[in-house]
């Protein structure tokens, strides 16, 4: 299939047999949000996060955004570097994050400039989500979106709500803030869910979604960083497949997507290729 680079094809048919094999009982789906749920690319310009259209469209005014885009530049030059270690970008990304929370607080961040950002045409869904949001409820399979977003968990629901594609088999793992009464951003909860931390723990945390997966061994992992490989971390996994949309970069990033994920989805693509992999789990193909 065009935009699809699958490393070694005869492992990644064996784990997709032993998945088919277990059925949809057994199965369940951790799936990051920004740049995988999302596209990367609208109208030819780079949308990294749901929080860049907060920074890019200088709703909390230019020094936020000034600032905003300085931390970006200098963090997320370390995020993809494959010559830094994985625990000095753990001390990176939590200083990155924390920075950006206290920012965003000291603005005035409400619940106000989340419907606001909403609005942007910038949010796009990826191409054949609805699709495969669809197909995972039908068959009751669970989806965990693992996130670190800048925006919290009220933008992603929201987001999902706008599009039709929010439904009780969703559990959504990511940052958490504290409103007052006014609906305006007072603090950010622990722990600080960052790109470096994303895994079982923080699943844990939240005990409708363990619940949900605890009994689920087979796991689909799909995102768009080579990071988030962690998401599947500490968990008891009898069968992982991976994909990685390796949307920007690409040059840059190949070799440790290949080495990586199961599966490289390239240029921004749609989910044809996971929908058609979840239709084989599903038995509908």
């Amino acid at each position: 299939m065009k935009n699809v680079i699958i490393p070694n094809q005869k492992k990644f048919d064996t784990k997709l047999k032993a998945i088919a094999a277990g059925g949809t009982d057994n199965l369940h789906i951790r799936m990051d949000f920004d740049g995988t749920i999302t596209k990367a690319i609208v109208d030819g310009k780079i949308v990294p996060s749901l929080i860049s259209v907060l920074r890019d469209e200088d709703f909390l005014g230019a020094d936020y955004s000034q600032k905003a885009h300085m931390f970006y530049d200098k963090y997320h030059a370390i995020e993809i570097d494959p010559n830094v270690s994985n625990e000095d970008k753990k001390i990176a990304m939590r200083e990155w994050w924390q920075t950006h929370f206290d920012l965003l607080i000291q603005k005035g961040f409400s619940k106000l400039h989340i419907e606001r950002a909403l609005q942007s045409a910038r949010i796009r869904l990826r191409e054949g989500f609805a699709e495969f949001a669809a197909m995972l409820a039908k068959n009751k399979i669970p989806l965990v979106i693992m996130s670190c977003s800048g925006m919290g968990a009220d933008m992603i629901k929201m987001v999902l709500e706008k599009n039709n594609v929010l439904f009780d088999n969703m559990h959504i793992v990511t940052n958490q803030y504290e409103w007052n009464d006014e609906g305006v951003a007072v603090a950010i909860k622990e722990p600080i869910v960052h790109t470096l931390n994303k895994d079982e723990e923080s699943i844990k945390r939240m005990p409708e979604a363990y619940e949900a997966i605890k009994n689920r061994p087979n796991v689909l992992l799909i995102t768009d960083s080579v990071a988030d490989i962690t998401m599947a971390h500490g968990a008891k996994i009898e069968n992982l497949l991976s994909f990685g949309f390796l949307n920007t970069n690409i040059d840059k990033q190949m070799e440790s997507f290949k080495e990586t994920f199961d599966a490289v989805l390239l240029n921004d693509a749609p989910m044809d290729f996971l929908n058609e992999t979840l239709k084989k789990i599903c038995k509908e193909l």
